[in-house]
């Protein structure tokens, strides 16, 4: 239609419309790339504001709230940037054919009227041409509008491409076959896995636990418990070796028949925003309310929730909130079992739970176990006492296995381990415990005291409680506190030159520290934080020196042998 009209007019408008396509075309890959970098950004601050809500009470005990305010003003101004940044471009993305369309209207319009004051063209022709090039600038226009929301587009979907490739690690088989009803063992063969792939964290593992047993998993911390469940539920596959249910490869089945036999019960178990009743039949989508509440019965939780004004539509909240934690376990323990599994799995399932709530759910877990295989992982050895076989792992590998009373008579690993944790007396509600003078012996700063002083110390501790996540000592702070730890876990860390902090060591059930302080009044090297509720027996230096007074030389003697069990062993002291 332009050429027929003018086609030196008509060639010019191509030009500009060539131009219109080629000149914003660099500015929109740049463009497109800080739209996919505003997305990454995005994620990583919404991260970051997620994780500050959720850890609160981390954030106020270790006093990180400088630290937490600068990551997201960090990270908030680089968003900030970015966004301008692809603002800019995409504005100029929008601008330009618009700029350049413009430009040559006045050139077109400029060159028609000296065609027309030249007589080659009539002024209707121009009239006519100029028509038809405003319906095609008018298209430019409203293309170039809609090209910033494609490109701040077109950065959102490289990251839902991305998510969408990802390919799961765990994968099934092309000739996966369904799992058979588990009716004999599940063994390890040989089973070596590590997260980081360099350092095993399951190491040449072989081990059989025939079907209807109650087997207990125990160790030290990170000697594997864990990952043994893992793997067990297939999360992850193991690096050599093989895990059989009745001698069939796991790998070699589909991994929803593999789960739809398994029932597990978490340490921290999360119920939804949604009634109890729907909680439960997560477990099993098709399960009947019938089927619900004979689960909630076999957990003991059924009288509870029927006293509830909305008994079993009552909302449980969000994360559970509106139950307490042993409530909590007894409906994740009703959702494990509504599905009614052939294995039930129980990682550390009550270790955060007081004396009498733990109690009380061991007592329904040994009821429970009845005609299915348990696997109990716990630190706790005084709850697994009656399991039909004990596995001890150390540093990955199994260090012993057999009944209760067979350990002891071995006096290895797993009598260390109950020698640490026996000699306590805690009462039902947490709230008071007290520690044997024989146990005291088992310190190595309190083992030169005679028997008459330990049991005069052993009147003088006192209890105390902290909630998870609550800081118990602070390194750089001034202490003159011992702790011993009777029921819990604590993370100790120090602060490195980058405010980060390292990891130094986890403690558990029997475990101490803070010793240097009975003897000098020394800055803590260390902050310890409680990981669950804790319960601890403190003893201050002031009540200690008392009773060193009936020992004089026992004083310079204890903090001899203490620096050089330091130096030897080369640990932080004086945590």
């Amino acid at each position: 239609m332009l050429f027929a009209l003018e086609w030196r007019l008509a060639s010019m408008t191509v030009l500009g419309l060539i131009l219109c396509v080629l000149l914003p075309r660099r500015f929109a890959r740049r463009a497109s790339e800080l739209s996919y970098e505003a997305k990454q950004k995005q994620a990583v601050l919404s991260d970051i504001a997620e994780e500050n809500i959720n850890i609160q009470p981390v954030i106020k005990a270790f006093g990180l709230e400088n630290r937490a305010v600068n990551l997201f003003r960090k990270n908030s101004s680089e968003l900030a940037r970015t966004t301008l940044r692809f603002g800019f471009l995409s504005y100029l993305v929008e601008r330009l054919p618009n700029v350049t369309i413009l430009t040559f209207e006045i050139l077109v319009i400029g060159v028609g009227l000296l065609l027309v004051f030249y007589g080659y063209r009539t002024l209707g022709t121009l009239v006519a041409f100029h028509a038809v090039f405003l319906n095609i600038s008018a298209s430019v226009g409203g293309l170039a509008n809609v090209m910033p929301i494609i490109l701040q587009s077109m950065g959102g979907m490289q990251r839902i491409e991305e998510v969408l490739a990802e390919r799961p690690k765990v994968l099934d088989a092309p000739d996966a076959l369904e799992l058979p009803e588990h009716s004999r063992a599940i063994e390890f063969r040989d089973v070596t896995f590590g997260y980081a792939g360099e350092q095993a964290n399951l190491d040449n593992v072989s081990l059989e636990i025939p079907y209807g047993t109650f087997v207990a998993l125990v160790g030290p911390s990170g000697s594997g418990k864990t990952t043994a469940l893992n793997l067990i539920l297939r999360f992850y596959d193991p690096a050599s070796g093989a895990i059989t249910f009745d001698g069939k490869d796991i790998r070699r089945v589909t991994q929803a028949s593999l789960r739809a036999q398994v029932g597990v019960v978490f340490q921290e178990n999360v119920l939804f925003n949604i009634s109890v009743r729907e909680n439960i039949r997560l477990g099993n989508p098709l399960a009947t309310d019938a089927e619900v509440e004979l689960a909630a019965r076999a957990a003991e939780i059924h009288d509870f929730l029927i006293n509830l004004p909305d008994e079993y539509e009552t909302n449980a909240g969000g994360r559970g909130a509106r139950f307490s934690g042993g409530q909590r376990q007894r409906l994740a323990l009703a959702r494990a079992l509504v599905r009614n599994p052939k294995v039930l799995l129980l990682d550390e399932a009550t270790s955060a739970l007081d004396p009498a709530t733990e109690a009380a759910i061991n007592d329904t877990l040994l009821r429970v176990a009845q005609g299915r295989t348990v696997i109990n992982v716990t630190h706790r050895l005084s709850t697994v006492a009656c399991a039909d076989c004990i596995f001890v792992l150390d540093r990955g590998r199994v260090a012993e296995q057999g009944r209760h009373e067979e350990l002891l008579q071995r006096k290895g690993l797993y009598t260390r381990l109950w020698q640490k944790q026996a000699g306590f007396t805690l009462s039902e509600a947490g709230d008071h415990a007290e520690v044997e003078a024989a146990r005291l012996r088992g310190f190595p700063i309190l083992s030169q005291l005679g028997e008459n002083v330990l049991s005069e110390l052993a009147g003088q501790f006192v209890t105390e409680r902290y909630p998870a996540n609550r800081r118990v000592i602070v390194e750089g702070d001034y202490g003159n506190k011992f702790y011993i730890i009777v029921r819990g876990k604590v993370l100790v860390t120090v602060n490195q030159q980058d405010e980060e902090e390292k990891r130094i060591a986890i403690l558990q059930d029997g475990d101490y520290f803070g010793e240097i302080a009975l003897l000098k009044d020394v800055p803590r090297t260390a902050t310890v934080r409680t990981v669950v509720p804790s319960i601890f027996l403190t003893l201050e230096r002031a009540q200690f020196a008392l009773l060193l007074q009936h020992a004089p030389n026992l004083r310079e003697s204890l903090l001899s042998e203490y620096l050089a069990r330091s130096l030897r062993s080369q640990e932080l002291p004086s945590t």
